[in-house]
């Protein structure tokens, strides 16, 4: 599903995790059992949508991926009730949250979340709002996504892979296509650059900047290894089905092909992680 929050625990602060595991319904009903759907749905509407539980849980954390988690769920009715409490979290990053993925590394993630609960939901003021928000975390010649700090001219930056997913997703939301093909080919060239780790060292590099390229540091934001445990295994699973969307919304040129040969190659990568289920 390209969910990050189920792969990061321990880093709420004060919060129980009893509570924030409401937020981690699967975005994709197909990834559970339709009786188990219904019941985390159920569990998650009772949560978000309860006014005594929201006035103890203010972070956009709890709220972020729950109208897209209730849509896919089948109901839409809680999902755009959930859209109107985390339109209140619209104006800021997420850099207020006890929740440190959004705190200090991706704090337009929320944004994301939000624009694409939004876009289906044909709230187009909201959607492009967060849109807006996040597009300032792409850097403007590289097309690239940024991480820890907006795009500045003239000023280091620290891209990301997963970050790029997310501007190449949120613009084919909303429409705006070319910046997603851009954003698509940026991820490309991360993964061509990636192609010496993943077949000789078992690892992928996820960030990279414009002096060294790609970054090599042994942590669980900047690779993704096989062969240990506890990886990050979403910072490049929803990379994957961002490329083969692109793969679709471009006509059968040598383009679609290789952002389905790309998410093939990724998608080959994680069969070979530790952990997960061949």
């Amino acid at each position: 599903s390209g969910d990050l929050a189920g792969d990061v625990s321990g880093s709420w602060n004060g919060t129980s995790r009893s509570d924030a595991d409401g937020i981690l319904v699967a975005v994709h009903k197909s990834l559970a059992d339709e009786q188990m759907c219904d019941a985390l749905a159920l569990f998650l509407a009772n949560r978000v949508l309860n006014s005594s539980w929201a006035k103890g849980h203010d972070d956009v954390a709890y709220y972020c991926k729950a109208p897209l988690a209730l849509l896919e769920a089948g109901r839409e009715a809680d999902a755009r009730k959930a859209l109107a409490i985390a339109a209140r979290f619209a104006e800021s990053d997420g850099s207020g949250s006890g929740y440190a993925l959004y705190r200090e590394e991706f704090l337009q993630a929320p944004w994301f979340w939000i624009c694409w609960a939004a876009s289906r939901l044909k709230d187009e003021d909201l959607a492009n709002r967060c849109f807006t928000r996040l597009c300032a975390y792409r850097h403007t010649v590289t097309d690239s996504g940024l991480v820890k700090a907006p795009f500045r001219q003239h000023q280091e930056f620290e891209a990301d892979f997963y970050a790029t997913a997310l501007v190449a997703k949120a613009a084919l939301l909303r429409g705006a296509k070319d910046e997603g093909i851009a954003s698509g080919d940026s991820m490309l060239r991360a993964l061509e650059a990636n192609r010496d780790n993943m077949d000789r060292r078992r690892c992928f590099r996820l960030r990279w900047c414009w002096q060294s390229g790609l970054i090599e540091r042994e942590d669980r934001f900047y690779s993704v290894a096989q062969d240990r445990p506890g990886q990050l295994v979403a910072l490049l699973g929803l990379p994957a089905v961002v490329l083969l969307e692109l793969s679709r919304f471009t006509s059968p040129t040598a383009r679609a092909r290789r952002f389905r040969e790309g998410a093939e190659r990724l998608l080959g990568f994680l069969r070979g992680c530790n952990g997960l289920a061949r």
